[in-house]
């Protein structure tokens, strides 16, 4: 017994310890420091009854592990430097916290109140590690830096990173900040909002991008956010942010691209349930590709549940590959964009594309010609071609629903194509494209309509307002061949019919809602 009971003993301090790399060490001890604007930087311990200034508890209290209290208020820079904080050891900043010498804190993340500003002069928050700090950021706002002229940077950059400007580190965690009005550099640069390069897991929910730039004039890229060679082992993910009024720059640079997003040779990128909207809205440089997202180069993409609106450029989503990769596209809705192309799929690629809203796409002005088109397909060469399945969605409000260019394998079946000058534009002489069980309505040409077409009235909601969802008596309710997908563009359930053809075509399937009487007692 005597025996067991030491075995208990050894494994409950055994609990204690964290093993990495094959090593045994203790966790490290946290605590908690406490910071106010104008706080002391001579406390030793950061209490609460005696906060530090933020840069000098991070600076010279804090242990790695520690998490900084930070209490609402204004921050400017207290020290020289490049940068208003530098992070480079494993740390948590909880902002827009309430506390005093004789109350404990409490924290209200979703106000924003603890605001780090630059005031233009310098970066806000650089993080710099040796691969395995975690660093945590939670409730700030993050604002007017400006990263011009300060090293490390992208590929000979004038500037990268104006808000946060994380390099080397295991994980990066943004949540519920308010990241506003950062630029990257003056002549090029990328990554206005946040530059993340070589962060083995970068996870940003819950953010508000609003207004940041990634140069002033010249080549640049990733207004909102600029991330390269990272997510190995791990990934990418931007959940549930809003990216507004992001740009790359001022003058209409050609090549530009990302206003809203930029991934480059990254890791199994996650982009969900995000609000994309009136990126490049302001300058409107028509040469941009990706207004909202630019995906080049990566093991993977994903981007589902998102709202594209009311952005200008050449195209809304730009997907590059030089691999053969999956990606996929699911329950994305489109509305209301000034640009050639709200899909723009180029390169080596094998995407899947279904469930989606893809329309009331506004015509490019009448002095850069051209037309507008819901997805392009080009392919680099034979041996680099666009794979692409485009499954149950439903284009409307466009010039063209799918314009096929050179080197692309398009299967597109089950899909509504209506209030459209056309449905396809076949504009290659490479591609091969299967087109099956699709519904057309009044479209102003049917040059190709494929096999099995259908041609019945969708009953849209609100073709004019974006509401692409069917109404009762809808030509699009159980036409369309059992498959594989379990869920609509709303996650609902699908199929809801029965026989042979129990799906709906398009991206909604039509649910009978019975209201039941409320019975007042």
């Amino acid at each position: 017994m005597k025996k067991f009971r030491l075995t208990i003993v050894f494994l409950i301090l055994l609990s204690y310890l964290l093993i990495i790399g094959g090593e045994v060490r203790a966790a490290p001890i946290t605590y908690y420091r406490y910071v106010v604007p104008g706080g002391s930087t001579e406390s030793e311990y950061c209490i609460r009854s005696e906060p530090c200034d933020l840069r000098y508890a991070i600076d010279v209290v804090a242990q790695s592990g520690d998490i900084i209290v930070v209490h609402s208020g204004i921050y400017h820079s207290t020290l020289p430097g490049e940068d208003l904080i530098v992070i480079n050891k494993h740390l948590t900043l909880w902002g827009s916290c309430e506390f005093d010498s004789s109350t404990p804190f409490i924290c209200y993340p979703e106000q924003r109140k603890s605001v780090l500003d630059a005031e233009n002069t310098k970066r806000v928050i650089r993080i710099e590690g040796t691969g395995v700090e975690d660093i945590y950021i939670d409730g700030l706002t993050i604002m007017r830096g400006d990263g011009t002229g300060m090293v490390p940077c992208y590929n000979g950059m004038s500037g990268c990173g104006g808000g946060i400007h994380a390099t080397s580190i295991h994980k990066l965690t943004l949540n519920n900040n308010y990241i506003w009005d950062n630029i990257a550099g003056s002549t090029n640069g990328v990554g206005g909002g946040l530059y993340a390069v070589n962060v083995d897991h970068v996870l940003a929910e819950n953010n508000d991008f609003y207004f940041n730039q990634a140069t002033e004039t010249g080549l640049g890229g990733g207004g909102g956010a600029f991330v390269w060679i990272s997510g190995g082992p791990h990934a990418v993910e931007f959940n549930k942010n809003v990216f507004h009024g992001n740009e790359t720059n001022t003058d209409n640079t050609l090549y530009s691209a990302g206003g809203g997003v930029l991934v480059y040779q990254c890791n199994n990128v996650q982009i969900s349930e995000n609000k994309f909207e009136y990126n490049n809205g302001i300058e409107q440089n028509l040469d941009l590709r990706g207004t909202s997202l630019f995906l080049s180069s990566n093991t993977g993409n994903f981007v589902e549940g998102n709202h594209f609106r009311n952005d200008a450029g050449t195209s809304v989503v730009a997907l590059l590959g030089n691999n053969t990769n999956y990606s996929g596209i699911n329950r994305n809705k489109w509305w209301n964009n000034m640009v050639f192309f709200n899909l723009d799929l180029q390169g080596e690629l094998n995407v899947d594309i279904f469930n989606n809203f893809l329309g009331r796409q506004l015509l490019v002005p009448e002095s850069r010609g051209g037309a507008s088109t819901l997805i392009i397909s080009e392919g680099g060469s034979t041996s680099a071609q666009v794979q692409a399945k485009i499954l149950f969605n439903t284009f409307a409000g466009a010039n063209y629903g799918v314009d096929v260019g050179e080197y692309s394998d398009l299967v597109i079946y089950n899909n509504i194509f209506t209030e459209l000058t056309d449905a396809f534009l076949l504009s290659g002489t490479t591609s091969t494209i299967e087109i099956d069980n699709n519904l057309f309505h009044n479209n102003v040409s049917y040059n190709t309509i494929g096999t099995s077409p259908i041609f019945e009235d969708p009953k849209l909601i609100d073709v004019g307002n974006g509401d692409f969802h069917i109404l009762p008596g809808s030509g699009a309710i159980d036409t369309a061949i059992a498959c594989d997908f379990d869920e609509d563009i709303d996650g609902d359930i699908r199929p809801i019919g029965l026989g042979p053809t129990p799906y709906d075509v398009g991206a909604d399937e039509y649910q009978v809602i019975n209201y039941l009487p409320l019975i007042l007692q």
